[in-house]
């Protein structure tokens, strides 16, 4: 894929506490575009989130957590980062809405 081409991955019916992966190829930088949605947004409007974990993975560990569906707290800080993920440490993106439910996310290579 070329510089500022964008990845959207559905997934439907990803179980509670299920997770999606997105892995760039070698090589490639990607950024998460600032879209990402769920079935359940946690918080009460306007501070709300989607039930959602960003984690950063290195294929076996669960390096960080970077962004959480925390039933809203910090949501004026959602996404306001640019988190950056490679083919050695790359996105987890975890259903926390309580049950099986519909996740989709968007992400942009960069480098």
């Amino acid at each position: 894929m070329a510089r500022g081409d964008i990845t959207v991955t559905l997934s439907a019916n990803l179980a509670n506490n299920g997770t999606v992966d997105h892995q760039p190829g070698s090589g490639v930088e990607a950024m998460i575009t600032g879209s990402v949605g769920e079935e359940v947004h946690e918080g009460t409007t306007p501070n709300v989130v989607p039930a959602v974990n960003i984690l950063i993975i290195d294929g076996t560990n669960n390096l960080a957590l970077i962004e959480q569906g925390n039933g809203g707290n910090g949501a004026e800080l959602w996404l306001r980062d640019k988190h950056l993920a490679t083919n050695t440490n790359y996105f987890r993106f975890q259903n926390k809405q309580g049950s099986a439910g519909d996740l989709t996310f968007a992400v942009m290579d960069v480098g």
